[in-house]
């Protein structure tokens, strides 16, 4: 159904929706997964008896009115998010996370597991919600969620935050993208083979401990910046960027002043409020507190 003029007439619903990185953030220590998917998702919330005509459509003989949330609505998602969130509030990051229709349980152990399976498999059908059995599983130790392949011994996607350097061994393939630039060359071919060979050999990523120390290690070339975020000599993500031609002309300390920042940044929902040390192999940039004057990047 056709919904956009009824959507542009509706008042858009902020509800944030949490990010899969957030959401995966929160299985560490966990060694036992299941996982729900929930049948045809929207049409289990009913609509509010006032708003059911504001879904009305036609056919060529007869008009038709929605009962349960239809699919195409704007707010749709954030409502469904709200109402998972609402309904399984007590349970939320505990051993319980939602990302719209895909619900993942996550325990320590077996025993845990089966108590915490019973009180969310209980909730939902006590509130009327139910199960596509057949893309649901249970009790895992291993199990693909929101695209990643989650295990007791971390978390593992062919991605770029998951490959070191990502930008700086692909930059001779992204060149090609650029308007009439598309000229296969030997180092374009020796990219292509150096990425599946780090796709092939990407490692498996630790989940973070809030309760521990992180580490960001940093360095900078000059064609990009790459950075690695770890705890106990373990990595738990990988950043890396290209560098515009204007910082790749700039000084080896500026670039390796705007690997740390990038960083940082990019690590912001980690790092912020934690203790966290830096690690990069410019020296000079221990001295930048100590600098009376500073320049623009600084």
């Amino acid at each position: 159904i056709d919904y956009r003029a009824l959507n542009v007439a509706t008042v858009k619903d902020k509800l944030p929706i949490p990010t899969i990185d957030e959401l995966l953030d929160e299985l560490g220590g966990a060694s036992i997964f299941s996982k729900l998917d929930l049948r045809a998702r929207y049409h289990q919330i009913r609509v509010h008896s006032k708003d059911v005509y504001k879904t009305a459509f036609r056919t060529h003989d007869v008009h038709f009115k929605f009962l349960v949330m239809p699919f195409g609505l704007t707010n749709a998602p954030s409502t469904f998010q709200a109402t998972m969130n609402q309904l399984f509030s007590s349970y939320l990051r505990r051993f319980f996370i939602v990302f719209f229709d895909n619900i993942l349980i996550y325990s320590s152990s077996l025993d845990d597991h089966l108590q915490h399976l019973e009180l969310v498999v209980h909730r939902l059908y006590s509130h009327k919600f139910y199960d596509k059995l057949s893309k649901c599983l249970f009790c895992k130790h291993s199990i693909e969620y929101l695209g990643h392949i989650v295990s007791s011994i971390g978390l593992t996607r062919y991605y770029r935050r998951f490959v070191a350097k990502y930008a700086l061994i692909v930059s001779p393939l992204t060149d090609l993208l650029r308007k009439d630039a598309f000229e296969w060359s030997a180092a374009a071919d020796s990219a292509f083979a150096a990425l599946k060979q780090a796709m092939v050999e990407a490692p498996i990523l630790q989940l973070p401990d809030f309760s521990q120390e992180f580490i960001v290690e940093t360095d900078a070339s000059n064609a990009g910046v790459g950075a690695v975020l770890m705890q106990k000599g373990h990595p738990i993500a990988y950043f890396n960027k290209k560098l515009s031609p204007r910082l790749q002309a700039s000084s080896v300390y500026v670039k390796e002043l705007h690997a740390i920042v990038e960083a940082v940044l990019k690590w912001r929902q980690y790092l912020l409020g934690s203790l966290f040390v830096i690690r990069t192999d410019h020296k000079s940039i221990k001295e930048l507190l100590q600098q009376v004057i500073q320049t623009p990047d600084q």
